[in-house]
């Protein structure tokens, strides 16, 4: 937004970018394969993306300086953020195992909260609970890649034979490795 009002903030703005940049690279390096990924992130992430960082963090104290009081609505926000939350921005440094930013969860946990709007006129409370189950039955089993019909078919072919056979997508995958 204060770009879009032609404040000084495309170098901050840039040096982000370049992050994603990096983070994208690792992607493409791993192909999908979360394992290597991580290790990508592991042998890298630290040594490429601390410096890029650390001039975000430069540049903010130059802008910072330059205006002084004079720091405009959006901007003023902007510098607030990174100033008060470097150590959550930063995090991401030290933990190779998780993402930039929490996009992914973002958007998996979008239908589920477009859903609820849509249960506002549900019939009953356990019906609202029920399909509540079904979203989280079915946005686990796409995160891992898996039929959730075929999972449910599965899931309640086990419980017919032992009703006490709880099986998570987790399990399932175990138990389709063995097979």
């Amino acid at each position: 937004k204060a770009e879009k009002l032609y404040l000084p903030c495309s170098d901050i703005l840039d040096a982000i970018q370049s992050l994603y940049k990096k983070e994208s690279e690792y992607k493409l390096q791993a192909n999908g394969d979360r394992t290597l990924l991580k290790s990508i992130r592991e042998k890298h992430r630290f040594k490429d993306c601390q410096p890029i960082v650390d001039k975000i963090y430069e540049l903010k104290d130059k802008l910072k300086g330059r205006l002084k009081n004079d720091i405009l609505g959006h901007l003023k926000k902007g510098i607030d953020y990174l100033e008060n939350q470097k150590s959550q921005l930063c995090f991401f440094l030290t933990k190779p195992d998780i993402d930039i930013d929490n996009n992914e969860a973002e958007r998996m946990i979008r239908p589920s909260v477009q859903g609820r709007k849509n249960h506002y006129s549900s019939r009953s409370v356990k019906g609202v609970e029920a399909a509540e189950r079904f979203y989280t039955i079915f946005g686990t089993c796409r995160k891992l890649c898996i039929n959730p019909m075929e999972y449910l078919l599965f899931v309640c072919k086990a419980l017919m034979k032992d009703k006490n056979n709880i099986i998570t997508p987790l399990d399932y995958i175990k138990l389709m490795k063995k097979q």
